[in-house]
């Protein structure tokens, strides 16, 4: 017989690590938005540049907080996941030392 183990520290420094990542990213998507609008709205936005610029920009916005739900449902599924891996590895540990096999 032989015992399987996980590392679920790493997992956890993985999973946090991609959190930090999404939040950087989300809030680099707002600045970049943010400053679309402040363009737009600005004496200096005009000529050369099609009037339905800024709804062309900001309509984009949706497909990249797509990217974001992604990378929060994967987060979300690494942390039940480490979390079910804990659970099982203490349940067969419990029955480990709780049988009269060892």
């Amino acid at each position: 017989m032989s015992i399987v183990a996980h590392d679920t520290e790493l997992m956890e420094m993985w999973v946090n690590n991609l959190g930090d990542k999404n939040q950087y990213y989300m809030d680099a998507m707002s600045e970049l938005f943010n400053s679309v609008n402040v363009l737009v709205g600005s004496p200096e936005f005009s000529g050369g540049v099609p009037e339905n610029f800024q709804d062309r920009v900001l309509g984009k916005r949706a497909n990249f907080d797509k990217y974001s739900q992604t990378f929060e449902d994967l987060c979300e599924f690494m942390k039940n996941k480490k979390t079910q891996i804990e659970d099982d590895t203490q349940r067969l540990v419990n029955e480990i030392n709780n049988s009269s096999v060892l």
